[in-house]
């Protein structure tokens, strides 16, 4: 008899249990996940936009989102606000004394396209034509260098010069991704400048979604273009200490 009241009870309490599953497994664990990526992109877009506040030091908020990003990435977790002070206290120094020359200059070279783009409606001049798509080519380069170097700055430790030459080196073996990237800013800033629902957006969500698909991009291309300088690296070393044995001998 107690067998058999046993046998009920637990066919009862099975009965109960829910039949999609666990929340900790299968789609809930799916929609936490989500929820939880979506918390951090909302902390990072705060944290990158109250960084931007001062001018000054938008160059260490675009190198602290690119490592926070890069970072939550690779770990998976989301120590959001950890991940981004300690990189914006790393490399403060060093991304602030690069934006600050940058931003002068690319000042200047968004004035130069401007003035010329103007000055050819009243001059159709072949030479000043001619100067206009110089302008805009210079500017270009510019861009290939600022969506690169400060990513660099916020991932890799090295001298300022170095990370330079390494933000042309991957803009041009890598021209079709720093292509998107670049794309990808000119989008955000264009609908920001469209609506101002954008702008809100952007505050929300869209500067920290950003960085997480750039850094998606990034991490690919810097990858790879590091694997091979550092194979050049081994392979030149390599040579010369081949050489050195060849001249003790």
């Amino acid at each position: 008899m107690n067998d058999k009241n046993n046998k009920k009870t637990e066919n009862e309490n099975q009965n109960l249990e829910p039949k999609g599953g666990s929340l900790t497994t299968g789609v809930g664990a799916e929609i936490i996940g989500v929820l939880n990526r979506l918390g951090d992109i909302m902390i990072l877009s705060l944290l990158f936009m109250i960084s931007c506040i001062p001018v000054i030091t938008i160059g260490t908020a675009l190198a602290s989102a690119a490592y926070t990003a890069n970072k939550a990435i690779s770990s998976g977790d989301g120590y959001i606000f950890r991940y981004y002070t300690r990189a914006f206290k790393k490399n403060f120094k060093q991304a602030t004394l690069l934006w600050l020359p940058m931003l002068i200059i690319g000042g200047m070279l968004g004035f130069d396209v401007f003035f010329w783009w103007a000055f050819i409606h009243s001059n159709s001049s072949i030479l000043f034509k001619v100067i206009l798509v110089i302008s805009i080519f210079v500017l270009f380069v510019y861009m290939m260098v600022l969506v690169n170097v400060f990513a660099l700055i916020g991932i890799y430790e090295n001298p300022t010069k170095v990370q330079l030459k390494n933000a042309i080196i991957i803009g041009i073996n890598k021209f079709p991704q720093t292509l998107i990237i670049i794309f990808i800013y000119a989008v955000s800033i264009g609908l920001m400048l469209h609506h101002m629902a954008f702008i809100f957006a952007y505050l929300l969500v869209l500067s920290g979604g950003m960085a997480y698909l750039i850094a998606f991009i990034h991490k690919k291309m810097f990858l790879s273009v590091m694997q091979q300088s550092e194979a050049a690296r081994q392979e030149m070393a390599d040579e010369k200490g081949k050489n050195s044995k060849d001249e003790g001998v």
